[in-house]
């Protein structure tokens, strides 16, 4: 096959990669503390034989590298549960799994049939000494404070939320259900407030994400294009050759 052709496939390829990330983000446009994702690639410059006045422009293969998250916080969505929480800042929310701790900066919290603070996936919530977190019956208040010590009635402290935070972000990898797992140590968070009563919107913004699926399409409208052209000269080629032959 001909390099121009090799060149259009390599970027109708990254292309559908960028629309089923681009409908990804669509779909959790409602999702509590949805990060948006992003697709890295990068272009290698070749030689390639172009038909027509555009013959003497640069081609590049085109490869998807990684896909990136958007890690800008969400607005924040007034709900008034007691147990929903807000991150203001680049914490996470620490929950026990059969694997092993993870993060997560969904904060809809609810109480299991035991009375054990739960995360949407039913996953105990950790406190700051990485036990879940019982809540007693009977209180008459329950305030989450700032630095996410849980107070009930105004004085009784029956725990502390832990929060953590890390040098690099790029360091989560989202496995699904608003839960991520990291490959470094994470440190206590010092720059991160929990507002009680409310909970973090998704980042995505859909218009943007919309313009970016129609631009998809015009793209890879254009490679489609671009290889039928391709295509079509190698025919003519071939046909000419043997009309030359006969």
């Amino acid at each position: 096959m001909e390099n121009a052709s090799l060149v259009a496939l390599s970027r109708q390829m990254v292309l559908r990669r960028q629309m089923d990330i681009a409908a990804n983000n669509l779909a959790n446009m409602n999702t509590t503390a949805f990060k948006g994702q992003v697709l890295v690639f990068a272009d290698s410059p070749m030689d390639a034989d172009m038909p027509g006045p555009d013959r003497t422009r640069p081609l590049s293969m085109v490869t998807d590298l990684v896909t990136a998250q958007n890690w800008s916080i969400g607005d924040f969505e007034a709900t008034g549960g007691t147990f929903d929480v807000a991150l203001d800042g680049p914490g996470y929310l620490v929950v026990e799994t059969a694997a092993g701790p993870r993060y997560s900066r969904n904060g809809s919290l609810r109480l299991d049939g035991e009375r054990t603070l739960v995360d949407v996936n039913g996953f105990p919530v950790l406190a700051a000494n990485d036990q879940s977190i019982r809540i007693p019956d009977g209180y008459r208040s329950l305030e989450i404070r700032g630095d996410g010590q849980i107070v009930l009635d105004g004085e009784d402290e029956i725990g502390r939320l832990r929060l953590a935070e890390f040098d690099n972000l790029q360091a989560l990898d989202a496995l699904g259900g608003g839960l991520y797992v990291a490959n470094e140590v994470p440190r206590d968070a010092e720059a991160t407030a929990v507002v009680q009563g409310m909970i973090e919107t998704s980042n995505v913004e859909p218009v943007l994400e919309m313009t970016r699926m129609i631009e998809v399409m015009r793209a890879y409208s254009s490679a489609t294009q671009m290889v039928n052209q391709e295509h079509e000269r190698q025919r003519t080629a071939i046909r000419r050759l043997g009309q030359s032959q006969a």
